[in-house]
């Protein structure tokens, strides 16, 4: 059980290494740069593309925003690419981050900040809101390691947004199901944790 755990982490990992390094270049293309130069005018095509490269990779994320160096949502981003939450929970970062999970209409979410630096300084911040997404290959990887009896979860190192992995139809629904609670208090548990 446990080298299947330390398995599904490196999974993860893998996929939450990728994450960063698609945000950070985004971040680092000099045309978002200089859209936080000039906070308050409309994105240039060359800043929304870079922008939106994170749009291709297999996971979409839920809602894209570029934030100036006070937090504020700059202007000349699509309506669907801008927060719906306040700007104040995105404390300002040094690189890439992945925020821990939280419940959003039964799903779990996180977030991806990664900074903006320009001219050697940290300008603002590009941020992404994403849902927790499966890939059917890595699911039947990670059945074939844990069996068809275990019982997979994610969440936070705290024990917080606990979601059951079981469902490769739907987003995985928070569910602190009965089978769960069973599960965690008369069977053998391991976990180990995601690296990033």
């Amino acid at each position: 059980l446990q080298n299947a755990a330390n398995q599904v982490g490196v999974i993860a990992g893998t996929g939450i290494g990728g994450l960063k390094r698609i945000a950070t270049e985004a971040a680092s293309d000099s045309a978002v740069g200089e859209a936080l130069r000039h906070p308050g005018t409309p994105l240039t095509s060359k800043a929304r593309a870079a922008l939106e490269r994170v749009r291709t990779d297999t996971t979409l994320p839920l809602k894209v925003a570029l934030l100036d160096r006070d937090g504020r949502p700059v202007e000349g981003i699509r309506p669907e690419l801008a927060p719906e939450v306040p700007v104040e929970r995105f404390a300002p970062v040094e690189s890439a981050t992945i925020s821990p999970f939280r419940t959003t209409n039964g799903v779990l979410e996180y977030s991806v900040a990664t900074p903006v630096r320009d001219r050697g300084g940290v300008v603002g911040q590009f941020i992404q809101l994403r849902g927790l997404a499966r890939v059917t290959t890595s699911l039947r990887l990670i059945s074939d390691l844990i069996g068809d009896s275990a019982l997979l979860m994610i969440g936070n190192n705290d024990g917080t947004a606990i979601a059951e992995l079981s469902d490769t139809l739907r987003p995985p629904l928070i569910r602190d199901s009965s089978r769960a609670r069973e599960a965690r208090a008369n069977n053998t548990a391991v976990s180990a944790p995601i690296p990033g």
